[in-house]
C-alpha cells in the first residue's frame, strides 16, 4: 500500500522539498485544466441555449487577438521578471517555494485572462467558435508555460537551496 507524499519503492516519507515540487506540479496542473473547464461551460451554455447574445458578432472583435497573443507570449518574460524581483526575498527552502509557487501562479494568472476573455466574448456574442479559439491560445499558451524539473532546478541553484 502506499500513501501520498511517500517514495513508491520503500514507502518512506519523501524529504519536504520533494513534497513542495509535487505540490507545485499538482497546482500547475490544475490551472491548467481549468481552461478545459472553460471549454466545457462554453459547450454546455451553448448546447442549453442559455445564452441569450446581447452583442452581434462582426470582425471588430478579432482586434483580441493581437493582444490576446502578445499575452501569452510575454507571460514568461513577466513572470521571469517577476522572479528576478523577488528572488531577492529567498532566504531558505520555505521562502524560495513560497515566492517561485507564487510566481507561477501569477503567470498562469495572466494566462487566464485569454481564456476568460473568451468565455465572455462567448456570453455577450454568442459565437462559440471564436470563444473556444481563445480557450484553445490560453490552454497552449498554459501547456508550453508549464514548469519543468530543470527550470525548478536552476532557479534553486541562483538561490544556493539543495
Amino acid at each position: 500500500m502506499r500513501f501520498v507524499g511517500t517514495d513508491p519503492g520503500m514507502g518512506a516519507p519523501l524529504p519536504s522539498n520533494a513534497l513542495k515540487e509535487r505540490a507545485l506540479t499538482v497546482i500547475a496542473a490544475a490551472l491548467t485544466a481549468d481552461s478545459l473547464l472553460y471549454a466545457a461551460a462554453i459547450a454546455m451554455l451553448s448546447y442549453k441555449r442559455l445564452v441569450a447574445p446581447s452583442v452581434p458578432f462582426s470582425s471588430n472583435f478579432y482586434f483580441l487577438l493581437a493582444p490576446l497573443c502578445a499575452l501569452a507570449v510575454f507571460a514568461r518574460p513577466i513572470r521571469d521578471m517577476v522572479w528576478r524581483l523577488r528572488r531577492k526575498s529567498v532566504t531558505d527552502a520555505a521562502s524560495f517555494f513560497q515566492v517561485y509557487t507564487a510566481t507561477i501562479v501569477m503567470g498562469y494568472a495572466l494566462l487566464d485572462v485569454i481564456g476568460i476573455a473568451g468565455v465572455i466574448v462567448f456570453i455577450l456574442t454568442g459565437e462559440m467558435r471564436f470563444a473556444l479559439i481563445l480557450v484553445g491560445i490560453s490552454f497552449a499558451a498554459k501547456v508550453a508555460h508549464f514548469p519543468r524539473r530543470g527550470e525548478l532546478i536552476d532557479k534553486k541553484h541562483e538561490c544556493d537551496i539543495p
